[in-house]
């Protein structure tokens, strides 16, 4: 059997991303240095390099020359689909509104109060709009 091969600055990054969301190093900390980190981890500076480029292109730290690795607010994971899904909804549910409106009008064109009015200005108004 091979021997597990541990990439040394993916583990570093783990416990470094571990540590800002659980909140130990909050937003606007700054991070150790990479002298110290490396002597703290027992790893090369190279090493800590790596992994805070990873944690950068996360968008865990902010990396300045000569002011270190700031910790940045993580955001919280998006899920893409979800919000599509959402806007497919508002989509559909506005099309409804639109469909039950005209339906109203043609059902009671006698109908004149004021806020039948305001809704019929709100549905041309989204239908000028081309959302249908």
């Amino acid at each position: 059997m091979k021997p597990v091969r541990v990439n040394l600055s993916d583990t570093l990054a783990a416990r470094v991303e571990q540590q800002i969301c659980s909140g130990i190093s909050q937003p606007g900390d700054n991070l150790p240095s990479e002298r110290e980190m490396a002597a703290t981890h027992a790893v090369s500076r190279a090493t800590v390099r790596d992994a805070m480029a990873k944690l950068e292109h996360r968008g865990l730290v902010l990396r300045k020359h000569g002011v270190g690795a700031v910790v940045l607010r993580p955001d919280p994971p998006v899920d893409w689909r979800a919000r599509a899904l959402a806007a497919e909804a508002s989509v559909a549910e506005m099309r409804l509104i639109v469909i039950a409106a005209e339906a109203l009008r043609d059902q009671d064109e006698g109908c004149a109060s004021g806020a039948r009015v305001e809704f019929d200005a709100a549905v041309d108004a989204y239908r000028e709009r081309g959302a249908t």
